[in-house]
């Protein structure tokens, strides 16, 4: 019994509090309407990883993939992450009064069906912002850093907000094949996802290297 005790501490201390989980989403939600701002094709903002299933901890990562149909346009996939990048570089560096062609606004965009695909239900561990939230989207893509990690074995952007890192890849098939996989497991056994959350966690006290860091592949 004690023990019982003793592990659901540890998932308090370690599941991510609704706000936390809000500042997920206002980043997300940032993302898709910058990405479909800046980029001349058709995109799908999806989350994958530990986010997408539910399992994350406190301060875990947000993955996310951008599925691009017609990448051949840009040549690969990590020309798509770094004309991203350059366009966050030049929003930083342009006055605010000429940030507004991006097309980066407060409200969000009507009929996106990425968007809608994130609500508050038991396979995402994000939900959309609350209507009585207030930010600034261009203040919290202007203020984020930003660093294109091209030596991992998939490209990825590096986003950091004051409180949430996001990492970005594109077309990623393996992400998002193992985020409908699990979200098919816990949809029928719910118990599984305080197992993975503490999995997550020991691997993250382990010190083990993920895929950015050079070591192998994580699905979670």
């Amino acid at each position: 019994m004690e023990c019982d005790y003793a592990w659901q501490d540890v998932l308090e201390c370690i599941t991510p509090t609704p706000e936390e989980r809000e500042k997920k989403e206002e980043l997300l939600d940032c993302l898709r309407r910058f990405t479909a701002a800046c980029l001349d094709l058709e995109v799908t903002v999806e989350v994958s990883g530990s986010t997408a299933w539910g399992v994350e901890t406190r301060h875990s990562d947000l993955d996310v993939v951008l599925l691009v149909n017609d990448v051949r346009r840009y040549g690969e996939g990590k020309v798509v992450l770094q004309t991203i990048s350059r366009a966050l570089q030049q929003m930083r560096t342009r006055p605010e009064a000429d940030a507004t062609p991006l097309s980066v606004s407060n409200s969000r965009q009507e009929g996106d069906g990425a968007s809608a695909q994130h609500g508050e239900d038991e396979t995402t561990g994000v939900t959309p912002p609350s209507h009585a939230s207030s930010y600034d989207p261009l203040e919290l893509l202007r203020t984020c850093q930003c660093q294109f990690v091209e030596s991992a074995r998939v490209p990825i952007l590096s986003l950091r907000t004051e409180s949430v890192i996001c990492d970005v890849s594109v077309n990623t098939e393996n992400s998002i094949r193992h985020t409908a996989f699990f979200q098919s497991v816990l949809k029928h056994r719910p118990g599984l996802r305080q197992v993975m959350r503490l999995l997550k966690q020991w691997m993250k006290a382990r010190r083990l290297p993920g895929m950015k860091d050079g070591g192998l592949a994580s699905i979670f």
